[in-house]
């Protein structure tokens, strides 16, 4: 799937999706942490309609930064199969 087609699908399904930092792990160079999106599933993904539902997704994150503390690298983990099937209704 393009960047655009699914920037589209995920438009569509929520009003807004708010990211937070829960729990910084390590410090610089290289950071990990857990993360947590959320939002209310208000509009539609594929052919699921929202109910206004809170969902929330959590994760993990590892990035290096340099010694300007710019992005070098991310990795972001998280369930990905357990997100998509709630917005598919599953």
């Amino acid at each position: 799937m393009s960047k655009e087609k699914s920037y589209e699908l995920f438009d569509n399904a929520f009003e807004s999706f708010s990211w937070e930092v829960l729990e910084v792990y390590t410090s610089s160079p290289v950071i990990v942490f857990s993360w947590r999106h959320w939002g209310k599933f208000t509009g539609s993904y594929k052919d699921n309609k929202g109910d206004g539902k809170l969902i929330n997704l959590y994760g993990y994150a590892i990035i290096e930064v340099n010694e300007n503390f710019k992005l070098c690298k991310s990795m972001m983990y998280f369930n990905r199969k357990a997100f998509l099937d709630i917005l598919e209704g599953n």
